[in-house]
């Protein structure tokens, strides 16, 4: 079971693990993720200058450095390694405050073909969540939002096989 904090959430002591915070994406002010940052694919998340769209949840929800990953155009993001990888969590909010404050983020996890978690949580533009997921050897995440809302992600934690 997974278990969610509002706020920091000591990161460190986890074995196996790579950080992506975004800062060595790109030196663009935005990019989408290229499959291989972290050792896993990506698919539909953007890396982008926190400043880039002034949105509260793009500053607020900020973790570390400039840079922070979203969803494009609200589409579910997902994160893929066949060979399997481990996500212990990350840091999660959303970009707009008056118009997606308290919308919902959905969270699956896959081992092969066979869904091993599922989890939602309401996301907020004044400050993160950290997910601890701790999901071990899966082979697909999936993050999307109910009603299409850009969500803000940050130091995601992953431990590659």
């Amino acid at each position: 079971m997974s278990t969610i904090f509002l706020g920091e959430e000591e990161i460190l002591g986890k074995p196996n693990k790579k950080l992506v915070d975004f800062e060595d994406v790109t030196y663009s002010t935005i990019q989408k993720i290229p499959n291989g940052v972290g050792g896993v694919n990506w698919n539909n998340l953007i890396a982008t200058d926190f400043l880039l769209y002034k949105g509260e949840g793009y500053v607020n929800n900020r973790m570390s450095g400039k840079y922070v990953g979203y969803n494009t155009s609200g589409q579910p993001v997902t994160i893929s390694k066949e060979e399997g990888f481990d996500f212990y969590g990350g840091y999660f909010g959303v970009a707009w405050l008056n118009e997606a404050e308290g919308e919902t983020l959905e969270i699956r996890a896959w081992r092969g073909d066979e869904l091993i978690g599922e989890e939602e949580f309401h996301l907020s533009a004044l400050g993160p969540f950290y997910f601890d997921a701790d999901y071990r050897n899966i082979t697909k995440l999936e993050l999307k939002t109910k009603h299409y809302w850009q969500f803000v992600v940050d130091d995601i934690l992953l431990g590659i096989n």
